[in-house]
């Protein structure tokens, strides 16, 4: 084990997934540093140690990249840990991280990784936010994962959530013991905010540009950078029309945006299945409103368990494109199983967590093999990227 040490140059040569530097220390063990860019020779402190790496504090950086630029914020906090450098560098190595995660598989085949598509803003593109409460401040965790970082405003969020956060008037609403405040902005309701300790069901409508309006839960998922959420929509509706499909079986459908806009644009029958019922609710409501209720089926409940309820041991038809959307935990293991189970001939799979979409494509592999890979950077500045995954059904399967 390496010993530590309170003062040591080493020098940058990579940016890990989730925002961390990476160096390696003259006993050749490696050690995650924060805010420090790859060719940076850099003085650290050691300040833990691991079997297999280090953590170090770095005290002075003695030779700069000429890619570093002047950091837009100053909390010490790992919400947006590549403030240190242009956007088109943060984004070569977001797509660096995801062939790093692919050369990793062992049974899934690769055919076509596309360009990645890149944010055309990368500050105040947050339509939510959350956000600590401690002893009344409002405040991020620190690098640890436990030191409170206080925040007046944060340059990521929408600039009415930040005027919003100077303005205090939220403060005589919030119910005592609350210990979180999530804030969330869109165009009619303007900015509202919900606690850990709220219990009233507040519906708001967002708004997707081209795409519409959509009702959804106050404390519900929905896409959080509109702009580039329409990106990914367009790519899912061109992949859509290019499949042409019989019909769609949505897993994970939140209120239902992409069941929603195939069955409106492309006039294809939809299920959707939602572990949230409110959503379920709220996505039928949607439909309605688009008048697309006779094409769209929305079902509360547990992804796998519905979809065998709904198939009674049948298999799917081959014309039937599934789409799974999942949280960054991935696919739950009777989904994943229900997934190769049913026979289809395309999986669109939709990952905002590449570590457990490489876990579930190495599941999937079994049956299908990867045609198109995308990355699309929903989360500019964080660590954080969505991957859209087209995967194909073996032929000899």
């Amino acid at each position: 084990m390496s010993k530590i040490t309170e003062n040591e140059v080493v020098e940058v040569f990579s940016l890990a997934f989730g925002g961390k530097s990476v160096a390696r220390r003259e006993s050749g063990k490696v050690c995650f540093l924060q805010g420090v860019l790859p060719s940076e020779k850099v003085r650290i402190a050691v300040i833990g140690e691991k079997k297999n790496f280090s953590t170090g504090k770095v005290l002075e950086i003695l030779e700069k990249s000429p890619a570093r630029i002047n950091e837009y914020c100053s909390l010490s906090c790992p919400g947006c840990p590549y403030r240190m450098m242009e956007y088109s560098l943060e984004l070569q190595w977001k797509e660096k991280q995801l062939l790093s995660f692919l050369a990793r598989l062992k049974k899934m085949k690769l055919k076509n990784i596309l360009p990645a598509v890149g944010a055309e803003e990368r500050l105040a593109w947050r339509s939510k936010i959350s956000l600590h409460l401690v002893n009344g401040e409002l405040c991020y965790t620190g690098w640890d994962n436990l030191t409170p970082v206080p925040v007046k405003e944060c340059p990521l969020a929408d600039k009415r959530i930040n005027e919003f956060l100077a303005a205090g008037k939220w403060r005589d609403k919030v119910e005592p013991g609350a210990e979180r405040v999530t804030f969330r902005c869109t165009e009619k309701d303007g900015v509202t905010f919900h606690t850990d300790k709220s219990r009233d069901k507040v519906i708001l409508t967002e708004e997707l540009g081209i795409y519409g309006t959509f009702l959804v839960e106050q404390r519900s998922f929905f896409q959080i950078n509109h702009a580039m959420a329409q990106k990914l929509i367009s790519s899912y509706l061109a992949t859509v029309e290019k499949l042409a499909p019989q019909n769609i079986l949505e897993l994970y459908c939140g209120c239902g945006v992409f069941s929603l806009l195939a069955a409106k644009l492309c006039h294809i029958p939809c299920r959707g299945i939602e572990l949230d019922a409110s959503s379920i609710h709220l996505a039928k409501e949607n439909a309605a409103n688009r008048g697309v209720e006779n094409l769209c089926k929305f079902y509360a409940g547990d992804a796998g368990k519905v979809m065998k309820s709904l198939y009674g041991g049948r298999k799917v038809s081959p014309g039937t494109l599934l789409i799974v959307d999942p949280p960054r935990t991935g696919l739950a293991p009777n989904a994943a199983e229900m997934l190769l189970a049913a026979e289809s001939d395309w999986i669109l799979y939709i990952s905002c967590g590449p570590d457990t979409l490489m876990r579930d494509l190495e599941i999937l592999a079994q049956k299908y093999s990867a045609e198109e890979i995308q990355l699309f950077d929903l989360f500019p500045s964080t660590a954080h990227f969505e991957t859209l995954v087209l995967l194909k059904k073996n032929s000899f399967s």
